[in-house]
């Protein structure tokens, strides 16, 4: 045992390993270092602290009056669980994200059993890429998409290929986390490349017919049907608005009109190739870079290529595309459901270039250097975060002196909500059009961009952020 340990440690797959904890230990560290930031990831966070304060695990609250409608409640759930332990901050908000990203982590390299040296490396693309670094500590509900995803593919593959019965049944709780994290939109993506390998192979009807299909199925309603019929009892139109609206309008319909929680995010269409591309960053230059030495040596990294799996990665991959190429409204996290999958594709195409390159010391210098990059300047980036963060993106400073003042008067914003406000200040903020519609005495903050002329009554308690407190008594 001490000599296979001793020889594990040696290798190079080892070596990537220890990259892959340290690249994840700073994210880890970076979690609470810089505030929560307007506006998705101060709103996820809100909805999750008002959860936690309210004791309401049912119904996600996007104010104290009005539900929030807009995703199902997972990222919600683990997020007041953590911030119950670890406290209402950054990092209790953030902990689970990460956690998510680990077991994402986890999920590549054991596709890659047994070859150790490309599931180290894919692992290695995924924590040290743009996406991914993202998706390992950022308050959204992606993060909770992509690691349901990855486990329910994962687990068709090892369960209906391998044969292996408790992975094919993991895959539907995968399946069952992914409906219970975004919706409708996690079967899709996981449909995607198992009814293509599935067809391909002329084994559809096969897989239908498969007697543990039914169980798996009824794991996945038994896991999420629950919520969702109590959801819609407590909050009735639910249903209609997450379905129809955040389901088909919300992709279709550029600007959606039909949003609550804010404006749609107009995109041209097939721009999630380019997001893929963006994702993969700075993985997606060394691919470039490796084409001219890929392009000889086609027959022979095809070669490599020695199972079915990979043609399955590649309609993993691919499904993202599949589904919002069409979209006009559409977000570059959308790509992150299919990371995993790309990272192993491209983890391939090195190795092969790596295999059969005279440079090889060069190539792997290369590798750790680019593995670094994004991490190191996302962690330098959050332990000076006063000086580099975009301001305006969160109100924690403000908040923090108004805090540092006798509580006898109400907080109230002008001109917008602001949801780092909300979270900072465990929901006391409210928020008003104009000065004309308070009652003094109350405190009062004014972004900088707007042009009210402040009542002489009022003093500036503290200016932060491009906004300015003031106490009008």
């Amino acid at each position: 045992m001490g000599e296979r340990w001793q020889n594990f440690i040696n290798s190079p797959s080892a070596q990537i390993l220890l990259l892959v904890a340290l690249i994840l230990a700073m994210r880890l560290a970076g979690l609470g270092l810089y505030p929560i930031m307007d506006t998705t990831e101060a709103r996820y966070a809100e909805i999750a602290r008002k959860m936690l304060q309210l004791g309401d695990w049912v119904v996600p609250m996007y104010t104290y009056e009005e539900p929030f409608w807009g995703k199902p409640p997972l990222a919600f759930w683990l997020a007041a669980v953590s911030m119950d332990i670890f406290g209402t901050n950054s990092f209790g908000a953030r902990f689970p994200a990460w956690l998510c990203g680990v077991g994402t982590a986890f999920i590549i390299y054991s596709w890659a059993k047994p070859d150790r040296m490309l599931g180290s490396l894919a692992a290695l693309l995924f924590v040290s890429s743009k996406l991914g670094y993202t998706a390992t500590g950022d308050v959204t509900t992606d993060p909770y998409l992509m690691f349901a995803v990855s486990l329910a593919v994962y687990g068709f593959w090892q369960g209906y290929i391998n044969g292996k019965s408790a992975a094919y049944f993991l895959g539907f709780v995968g399946m069952a986390l992914g409906l219970l994290s975004k919706g409708i939109i996690a079967v899709v993506l996981i449909g995607i490349p198992i009814f293509i390998w599935l067809v391909l192979k002329a084994q559809l009807f096969t897989f239908l017919f498969d007697r543990r299909l039914l169980l798996g199925l009824l794991i996945t309603v038994v896991i999420t049907l629950p919520w969702y019929l109590l959801m819609e009892s407590r909050s009735p139109g639910f249903l209609q608005y997450f379905i129809v609206g955040e389901h088909f309008e919300r992709f279709v319909v550029s600007g959606w009109a039909g949003d609550k929680y804010g404006a749609g995010h107009g995109r041209p269409k097939g721009i999630i190739s380019l997001y893929a591309l963006d994702g993969l960053l700075p993985w997606s230059l060394l691919l470039l870079a490796f084409i001219p030495m890929i392009k000889p040596r086609w027959s022979d990294i095809r070669q490599t290529v020695t199972d079915d799996r990979w043609y399955f990665l590649i309609f993993w991959a691919l499904s993202p595309i599949l589904v919002f190429s069409l979209a006009s409204n559409l977000l570059s996290s959308y790509y992150m459901p299919a990371l995993p999958a790309l990272c192993l594709l491209v983890a391939k195409a090195v190795l092969a270039v790596h295999a059969n390159s005279t440079k090889k010391n060069l190539i792997a210098s290369c590798v750790v250097i680019m593995a670094l990059l994004i991490p190191a300047m996302k962690f330098s980036t959050a332990l000076i975060s006063e000086t580099w963060y975009n301001k305006r993106r969160n109100q924690k400073p403000i908040i923090e002196a108004f805090q540092l003042h006798p509580q006898d008067a109400p907080l109230f914003y002008i001109g917008g909500r602001r949801f780092s406000a909300e979270f900072y200040s465990a929901g006391q903020v409210r928020f008003t059009a104009s000065f004309d519609r308070l009652n003094f005495p109350a405190y009062v903050v004014l972004p900088d961009a707007l042009d009210w002329k402040v009542p002489n009554s009022c003093e500036i308690i503290r200016a932060s952020n491009e906004h300015t407190l003031y106490y009008c008594n």
